[in-house]
């Protein structure tokens, strides 16, 4: 697969990726590499990302590469012009990690209508942004529920654990695969290891359980807090605020 800078942080689903950093870069690699998965911007340098697709489609080396455009505006004439060079999806950023994926995966799985699809109905292949205030909102929130129970930004694995809690809420079916799904996910956004992300999210949680709010604590856990109870798994800390958040549908203040 080749991919096109901005995308490195989401390839770790994927195997024997190839990154390129403008468009002179991407025309030759995909010469050269002939992928599967092609994933470029719009807006690249030297070459932009519509005058590539327009090479690959005059110089007829398609092939059977499946080519996903993105782009943070969406101008009839950029999606226009995807869909004639050849693109199968265009993306509209920002676009959440599951949207990203499961799209990415359902593309693989399709056969060669694809290309006649997208041309006759491209809006069926154009997808929207992903809702920015809702993100940011929900970011926030569980911000500040963390803070509360006792973490602190300066902490190993505050960052892992806001991230794994949002991934939580956008899909909970994670919270069910969390050393084969969660985990990886989380250590990709970070450029880190699986293994990493596990160790640090639990010294956050034992930090947070022995220096932290513990009537906030309870209230959000459903049981008194003690020394012989002991501390939740990070599965099981992450789905409670998951939980609390989807239930009591936390306001930002």
């Amino acid at each position: 697969m080749l991919v096109i800078k901005n995308h490195t942080e989401k390839m770790g689903i994927f195997h024997d990726c190839c990154f390129a950093f403008n468009g002179e870069d991407a025309l030759e690699k995909f010469r050269e590499k002939k992928p599967d998965l092609f994933i470029l911007d719009v807006i690249l340098s030297k070459i932009d990302g519509l005058s590539v697709l327009e090479a690959i489609k005059n110089e007829g080396i398609h092939g059977n590469s499946k080519i996903v455009v993105t782009s943070a505006t969406a101008s009839e004439f950029s999606i226009n012009k995807s869909f004639d060079y050849g693109a199968d999806f265009f993306l509209i950023k920002p676009i959440s990690f599951f949207t990203f994926r499961g799209r990415i995966m359902d593309l693989l799985q399709y056969n060669g209508q694809r290309k006649e699809e997208s041309a006759e109905n491209p809006e069926k292949h154009i997808i929207p942004p992903a809702d920015v205030k809702t993100d940011v909102d929900q970011m926030s929130a569980i911000t500040r529920i963390i803070q509360r129970i006792g973490f602190t930004p300066n902490m190993k694995g505050y960052k892992y654990v806001r991230y794994a809690i949002s991934l939580g809420l956008q899909d909970e079916a994670i919270l069910g695969k969390i050393t084969q799904g969660l985990y990886p996910a989380v250590a990709e956004n970070f450029n880190t290891t699986a293994s990493r992300v596990e160790r640090d999210i639990r010294h956050a949680v034992e930090v947070a359980w022995e220096k932290g709010d513990m009537r906030y604590i309870e209230n959000l856990f459903g049981y008194t807090v003690d020394a012989n109870r002991g501390k939740p798994t990070n599965s099981a800390f992450i789905a409670a605020i998951v939980d609390y958040i989807n239930l009591n549908k936390v306001k930002i203040d």
